[in-house]
């Protein structure tokens, strides 16, 4: 299994930040080349290379957006 998370950075207009958890170095490998075929304000489940679940974010108000404190 796999799970690729995609959201707007709110510090940076314009770029994401994307996240790709897998289980397996084989369950990486079916899914890598798709990644940027899903977009942004997305979360996409993949078990054995086919997508299980996804969900976009539609709406403005929806957007999530990733902060990133300086340490």
């Amino acid at each position: 299994m796999a799970v690729l998370l995609t959201c707007h950075r709110m510090d940076a207009p314009g770029s994401v930040v994307t996240l790709l958890y897998a289980t397996s170095p084989k369950a990486v490998a079916r899914v890598a080349r798709l990644l940027f075929f899903y977009g942004w304000n997305s979360v996409v489940v993949f078990k054995d290379g086919s997508v299980l679940s996804r969900l976009e974010w539609q709406s403005e108000r929806a957007v999530k957006e990733v902060r990133r404190e300086a340490s």
